[in-house]
């Protein structure tokens, strides 16, 4: 049985069985062999099967069809050719029993699904992404995404155990998989997250669909070993028309941020508007930023002191949050709380006798301006003392 295998290419390892007498390689989704790289022409070449072997026809693509490094009009090919389609899908031609193609395939399904629920696993679903969304770009097609998420899931697996989660979570997927249709691509984004690409699925009739994947779950018993278990999801959902511009990321922030409207609206619901497509629940820390507050905070605090360095890397964790301007360790501001729990913990008196010496040194320099009252070296403050048992 003549079959190809993607070996450089958005699936790598998917396998194409070669039926019938001939067979179209392109971008569109009525070729039998469908390849989503932009290199990738329409209709790109023919393979046809006959009794005296296999042939490749390239059909004048713009980049041109190689096997193995050679460009090509027409070419036999024989067992173990590479076969590249424009600059960046390389598939090998192969002649396999059905044992080797069975294993293949099964190879190819452990890499590309979610052994607990059987729905597509992230790397699938996030290639699938990216092809669907680039084919609808370029066909002015429609893309719509659901994001679903199990209400309380924290509270069955407390409750039941986690067994009884995993199997909550196997027949979930197969109730989300029934009310989808056969070109759809469901995947398990995360935990008891999950996500459903709609092609050529409008706002309104994807609205539709994830009301239906809703009503399904909440009216489905889920009676797992004598035990009755009451699930709902919650449910955001994005369509690609909504977006300025064609991102699969942007959408799936937006899907993602209804979801969590959905959530802190009552939970067991569908959202499918509001939300600023540009912006996410979560934002990259712009760590430069982070750090350079950083260092200008602990030269401030040697210009105070003189003596030590305050050391406050939470500025990180802030910088998450848009506050990183506001000077949480700043040793004016805290002196007076840091005083009174001194003799808490040791950690606590170094802290105190860190803003005693700060209020000592504002007291120098405040005397620093009046020539006449400036002390002598002798007549210094002496620095604090700290011991080894004390130290940070």
């Amino acid at each position: 049985m003549p079959v190809l295998t993607i070996l450089i290419g958005e699936m790598p390892g998917r396998i194409f069985r070669l039926e019938g007498e001939s067979m179209v390689i392109g971008r569109l989704p009525e070729c039998e062999v469908q390849l989503g790289e932009g290199g990738v022409s329409r209709m790109h070449a023919r393979i046809a099967v006959s009794s005296l072997g296999v042939d490749i026809y390239d059909l004048s693509s713009t980049n041109g069809t190689f096997v193995n490094g050679e460009r090509i009009s027409q070419h036999p090919l024989r067992n173990g050719d590479k076969i590249r389609f424009g600059s960046t899908a390389v598939l090998r031609f192969n002649l396999q029993d059905e044992l080797d193609e069975a294993f293949q395939r099964e190879q190819f399904q452990k890499m590309t699904r979610d052994p607990l629920t059987g729905c597509h696993n992230r790397l699938y679903f996030d290639e699938e992404l990216k092809r669907e969304n680039a084919f609808a770009k370029r066909n002015g097609a429609d893309l719509s995404l659901a994001m679903i998420d199990v209400d309380h899931f924290k509270y069955v697996n407390d409750t039941h155990g986690h067994s009884v989660g995993d199997l909550v979570l196997r027949e979930l997927g197969q109730i989300l998989y029934g009310q989808l249709r056969t070109y759809d691509i469901l995947g398990r984004y995360g935990g008891e997250e999950f996500v459903a690409l709609l092609r050529d699925a409008k706002m309104a009739g994807a609205s539709v669909v994830a009301e239906r994947l809703r009503a399904a779950v909440a009216a489905s018993p889920f009676d797992i070993d004598g035990v009755s278990v009451p699930i709902t999801v919650s449910v955001g959902v994005a369509s690609a028309s909504e977006l300025p511009t064609r991102d699969p990321q942007a959408l799936m922030r937006l899907a993602d941020h209804r979801l969590y409207a959905a959530k802190t609206a009552g939970r067991n619901r569908v959202v499918s508007t509001g939300g600023d497509a540009a912006r996410s629940r979560t934002e990259p820390v712009d760590q430069a930023a982070a750090r350079a507050a950083i260092a200008l905070r602990q030269q401030a605090a040697r210009e105070l002191t003189g003596a030590f360095v305050v050391q406050d890397d939470t500025i990180l964790a802030d910088a998450s949050h848009g506050t990183a301007s506001a000077d949480r360790a700043s040793v004016d501001g805290a002196s007076a709380d840091r005083a009174s729990a001194s003799e808490a913990t040791p950690k606590k008196a170094v802290t105190a006798r860190r803003a005693t010496a700060v209020t000592k040194m504002k007291r120098r320099r405040s005397a620093a301006s009046r020539p006449e009252d400036l002390p002598t070296q002798s007549e210094a403050p002496a620095a604090p003392t700290e011991s080894s048992g004390d130290a940070e």
